[in-house]
């Protein structure tokens, strides 16, 4: 219970404009190694952003994986008679 309080509050120490989102200029102005925070975080490009959520996790030992979705016809082509938008497309 202690570490997640004290992660909430480095978080929000790193969040100097209060967004509940952090860039990779308030990673690296707040941690000693945030340039290496930042990537791992997945902050590679000035406008990237990391969550609470994404900080947490990291903390935590999750870290982020590529994911492939395919998509498959089960309908044995009955689906070609739904409309689209019902399909979200």
């Amino acid at each position: 219970p202690m570490f997640l309080g004290e992660l909430l509050e480095t978080f929000e120490s790193a969040d100097v404009r209060g967004s509940g989102l952090l860039r990779i200029r308030d990673v690296e102005a707040a941690f000693d190694n945030g340039e290496l925070l930042a990537s791992n975080l997945g902050l590679e490009k000035n406008d990237d952003e990391a969550s609470y959520y994404d900080f947490i996790s990291f903390h935590l030992g999750y870290r982020r994986s590529s994911v492939v979705l395919n998509w498959y016809d089960v309908s044995h082509g009955l689906a070609q008679w739904v409309p689209p938008s019902m399909l979200g497309g």
